[in-house]
């Protein structure tokens, strides 16, 4: 009867390590990210794949193009001050700009930023 109440509580104990290791699994699935996330919009196109959008951060410069929804993502971008600007040229050599004022990037924040390039 001893012998099989420690096999019961190895049992357990083991279980116990098992669900332990799995919660932690699943905490760092749903790890918080910092990124940046600019939605673009052409004046009299609408959402358009292939703009440019430039962010500034102290001395470092960093560089996306939209994707066919018209989002450039930054991820794993860095906590801190930003401000930028957007570029497209269409298929009959129109350019269209924007400019992004200055805002904050907090670590695991998602900062979503809306732009009409004229």
């Amino acid at each position: 009867m001893k012998q099989i109440l420690n096999y019961v509580i190895i049992g357990f104990i083991g279980l116990a390590i098992l669900n332990g290791c799995k919660k932690k699994s699943d905490e760092e699935k749903s790890e918080p990210e910092t990124k940046i996330v600019v939605n673009t919009t052409v004046s009299g196109i609408g959402e358009t794949q292939g703009v440019e959008v430039t962010l500034y951060r102290y001395n470092a410069k960093v560089v996306e193009i939209s994707d066919s929804n018209g989002k450039a993502v930054f991820e794993d971008a860095e906590p801190g001050t930003y401000y930028g600007s957007a570029y497209y040229v269409d298929s009959n050599n129109h350019d269209y700009r924007a400019q992004i004022g200055y805002f904050s990037l907090s670590k695991d924040e998602t900062e979503e930023i809306n732009i009409t390039l004229h």
